[in-house]
């Protein structure tokens, strides 16, 4: 499945973090889970500090990555439903969610 373009994305959760080599380590506070975020899962959740739009996130992570773009919606979207899994990630607009 994969998010709807105009999908909104935000943060919903605070996390600790602390950058670690290429990957962000984050403890979320109300859990007590620790999360391990790769550079481009990283990259991500530094983009979506300010609400963003999934079709904006992806435009913007196949430039940064050079990613086809189908490739680049599919992965997305399943990392982020992942972290919308976990109350990392609030998904507004989008009719799966």
């Amino acid at each position: 499945m994969t998010l709807a373009p105009s999908a909104v994305l935000s943060r919903s959760a605070t996390l600790i973090e602390a950058e670690v080599d290429d990957e962000l380590l984050g403890l979320h506070i109300d859990s007590g889970l620790c999360y391990g975020l790769n550079a481009t899962a990283a990259a991500i959740w530094n983009r979506i500090a300010t609400p963003l739009r999934f079709d904006t996130l992806v435009d913007w992570l196949v430039d940064e990555f050079s990613v086809a773009h189908d490739q680049c919606v599919v992965e997305a979207s399943a990392l982020i439903a992942e972290l919308a899994a976990d109350g990392l990630i609030r998904i507004d607009g989008d009719p799966a969610h």
